[in-house]
């Protein structure tokens, strides 16, 4: 059994493993019990009682019970309510070995500097039975282990930055006993009693148990988040914000627990919780059979892998080397887009990055970061392989290139001709306190580092990238893409009067169109960008009331589509190179019009564009000409009313007269249709009518932000961009 937080659901499921596949049964989920988010969830092997922390206040003990072949029932055992100024953090529980009714021993941190045990059964209350005193802040991490001799081993870290060894002694009779009712009125404004302790801590058990305290580990900068037993030997992992994870064993001899191994990152200069940052490593296991594996996730939302060398490394001297971890954003994916070739995704996040997917050797790589932002970001437009607009929640685009490295990478690993020669920067770096990407040219790269260089802008420069940089045959690792791997800001494009909301290019690469947010006509505008001089190509082009959602230029360059969050779409006629006319314009939606997408045709005075709405349905518009000239778009088709609102739509053309479209639902389900144009008629075949539904199973958790096709060297693809953090690819 396991257990899945959501926010405030707790969902349980059932494990099964056949033939080396896993698959998830839900066999549970618990809704309406816990008011705010989730925070902490134990369980305890042999035992069908597990627990749960919330930022509500409120710790509860839960009964599983099954009541019939494929039926359960969840029941509360006891339910407490801590109040809100010990909100609980983390929770660790175990069997107590010794005990004939399988007494549980439940180990709870919270925002305290108290640990909290908690003792009971399945079939009785769960009760406070005594509080630890040792740490000097709020409680981060706990774990416990089981020993050969009926004891257990608590390992509890702390913002304190703090790792304390705690001793769950069976039978123990201690001379110097701190009961419960002696801490009934201990507060954190008291003072802190010495780091070392002798004090025993008496359980309320039937079994006799007390603990005791055992050892302090000193070594970590900064908080530890996390704590793991090694499933076979006496030895501790810590992670911590200092971005580092290290396995302690201890000393046969003296009893002191020494760092065998210290894996991860020097944290950047000046970086800790203490100065307002907040990440380092978040949480760290081991995984495999033989445990030879390391994973750690971090605050960018990336595993780190590490592989034990089974040549090199001794029990007391372990080498452990860096492979390629599983890496993503870790707030909603706002936009996705394709390379002009095919060869990869762009994809921007409220997690302010902006990052590149790739595949290689026939896994999916993220290969570049070229943006570590200080605004969410919002849009994104490829221009070349080497070349891309972004736009964050602020009033300003920004324009950014590849570096020699990344070029480099890029034409090892998909074949690119970028000529990497030709470009002005090695590497790029963010100097401290500043929002852009700074270039290093190749002769700075590479220049002696003065001793005495204090300045922090100037702190990458001394640096060789040659010999420390990026393996270009390679993907590269976490650390590097954090460092190695931005790409330097060229240029920066202003106007707007709020933060941007969307933005396209024409295929030509001539001209730049861009939206922000608005609530009145004067900020509702479109505004052109000449992108071979950056600067304002027209006047602001004015119809919307509201906020523009999509803009997307026709296939022939010659038409652009807007769609509104006033429930409006407005299509607009190239005038030249850098000018745009609004030729027409309809209101074909009840609610807002989230997404459209043009339908490339063979015939140059012809034109279709759906779009796609709140109001759960998507429309086919065809053009109407006189005279050579197009005068409307009429609504020639309705998909069949979806079951919840379209928020994404991508159209792409395969074949002759064969066309697939993607439908994008605010529940993160993905529709697809054959479409087929009736020539000569004002006709769209769509197969089949309700569309073929995506298993769920592979489909996001939450909305659809954006979609979008691709039929380059991987064949047909749909990428996908969802507000469950997830940027996903499908193959058709």
């Amino acid at each position: 059994m396991d257990a899945k937080l959501e926010f405030v659901t707790i969902k349980i499921w059932k494990v099964a493993r056949q033939n080396n596949k896993i698959t998830l049964e839900l066999i549970k989920s618990i809704d309406d019990h816990h008011k705010k988010s989730v925070t902490t969830i134990a369980t305890a092997a042999g035992s069908n009682v597990f627990v749960s922390g919330s930022a509500d206040g409120h710790l509860t003990f839960w009964r599983i019970n099954k009541v019939g072949e494929a039926e359960f029932a969840v029941e509360i055992v006891t339910d407490i309510d801590l109040g809100f100024m010990s909100l609980p953090l983390t929770s660790s529980m175990h069997v107590l070995p010794k005990s004939q009714t399988n007494e549980l021993v439940i180990a709870v941190g919270t925002t305290s500097k108290f640990i909290s045990i908690y003792t009971g059964t399945s079939e009785t209350e769960f009760r406070l039975s005594n509080k630890l005193e040792g740490h000097g802040d709020w409680i981060r991490s706990l774990a416990f282990k089981s020993l050969d001799d009926g004891n257990l081993m608590l390992a509890s870290g702390s913002q304190d930055r703090y790792i304390r060894i705690w001793t769950v002694q069976y039978d123990h009779e201690g001379t110097v006993i701190k009961e419960k009712n002696e801490l009934e009125d201990d507060s954190d404004d008291e003072d802190d009693e010495d780091q070392l302790s002798n004090i025993i801590y008496k359980l309320e058990t039937a079994t006799p148990y007390s603990i005791k305290f055992d050892a302090l580990i000193i070594g970590h900068d900064d908080w530890v988040y996390s704590l793991q037993w090694h499933p076979t030997e006496i030895k501790l992992m810590s992670a911590s914000a200092d971005s580092s994870v290290m396995l302690w064993i201890p000393d046969l001899t003296s009893g002191v627990w020494l760092c065998a191994t210290r894996l991860g990152e020097i944290s950047s200069k000046g970086a800790s919780t203490a100065t307002g940052s907040y990440g380092g490593i978040w949480y760290s296991t081991w995984i495999g059979s033989d445990n030879s594996n390391i994973v750690s996730l971090t605050n960018m939302g990336s595993w780190k892998h590490y592989t034990l060398d089974d040549i090199s490394s001794t029990k007391e001297n372990e080498i452990w080397n860096s492979k390629n971890g599983i890496t993503g954003h870790v707030k909603s994916v706002t936009d996705i887009a394709w390379s002009p070739q095919g060869n990869y995704v762009l994809t921007t996040s409220l997690d302010k990055t902006t990052r590149l997917f790739a595949p290689y050797e026939g896994d999916w790589y993220e290969l570049s970061r070229p943006q570590i932002h200080g605004y969410d970001m919002m849009c994104i437009c490829p221009l070349n392989s080497g070349l891309f607009v972004s736009g964050g929640d602020e009033k300003i685009l920004r324009v950014f290139k590849a570096t020699k490295v990344i070029a480099n990478l890029l034409n090892n690993l998909l074949g690119f001709t970028i000529d990497a020669d030709s470009l002005d920067s090695e590497v790029a770096t963010v100097p401290v306190l500043s929002l852009s990407n700074k270039a290093i040219s190749s002769s700075a790269a590479n220049q002696p580092e003065s001793e005495d260089n204090d300045n922090d802008e100037d702190e990458y420069v001394g640096e060789d990238y040659t010999k420390h940089g990026l393996d270009i045959t390679k993907p590269p690792l976490e650390d590097q893409l954090q460092r190695h791997t931005l790409w330097p800001e060229i240029e920066k494009i202003y106007g707007h009067g709020y933060e941007m909301v969307t933005l396209a290019s024409s295929h030509d690469n001539k001209l730049l169109v861009s939206a922000c947010k608005a609530n009145t006509k004067d900020h509702a505008v479109i505004r052109t960008t000449d992108i071979s001089n950056w600067q304002e190509a027209s006047s602001p082009l004015s119809f919307h009331t509201l906020t523009i959602t999509r803009l997307r230029f026709s296939f022939d360059d010659k038409l652009l589509l807007s769609v509104s969050r006033d429930r409006t779409w407005s299509v607009w006629a190239r005038n030249g190179d850098l000018q745009l006319d609004q030729l027409t314009f309809g209101k074909g939606h009840s609610r807002i019009i989230w997404d459209c997408s043009w339908i490339e045709t063979d015939e140059n005075d012809e034109y279709y564009f759906a779009t796609a709405s709140r109001d759960k349905t998507v429309k086919i518009w065809r053009s109407t000409t006189v005279d050579g000239k197009i005068t409307e778009f009429k609504d020639i088709l309705s998909i069949p009313t979806l079951s919840t609102p379209a928020t994404s739509i991508d159209i792409i053309k395969i074949g002759n007269n064969d066309y697939r479209m993607a439908v994008g639902l605010d529940t993160g389900d993905l529709i697809t249709y054959k479409l087929e144009l009736v020539s000569g008629e004002a006709k769209v075949h769509v197969l089949p009518e309700n569309g073929n539904l995506i298993d769920k199973a592979i489909t996001p958790a939450a909305r659809v932000n954006r979609i979008s096709w691709t039929n380059g060297v991987q064949g047909l693809q749909l990428a996908v961009a969802s507000e469950d953090h997830s940027v996903r690819i499908y193959s058709f």
